[in-house]
């Protein structure tokens, strides 16, 4: 962090330069929680379906909230 040498605020007043770049680290956590979540909307997506083609009545198809599963 350090002050910007050719920019002002409204006031005239240096505002400051935030640098920050991400290590290999931080972008292999970001890839891992990414991962987590797609396996857990997996998870959801078919717990939400089973339910669904578990309803009593429904013979052919099943629509639960935009989610359209053939049976």
């Amino acid at each position: 962090m350090k002050i910007d040498p050719q920019r002002t605020d409204a006031w005239g007043i240096p505002v400051l330069r935030i640098l920050c770049t991400h290590s290999d680290k931080e972008r292999a956590l970001y890839q891992d929680a990414l991962e987590m979540m797609k396996e857990l909307m997996h998870a959801v997506l078919e717990r939400v379906r089973n339910q669904c083609l578990s309803l009593e009545g429904l013979k052919n198809s099943c629509r639960c909230g935009g989610l359209v599963t053939k049976g």
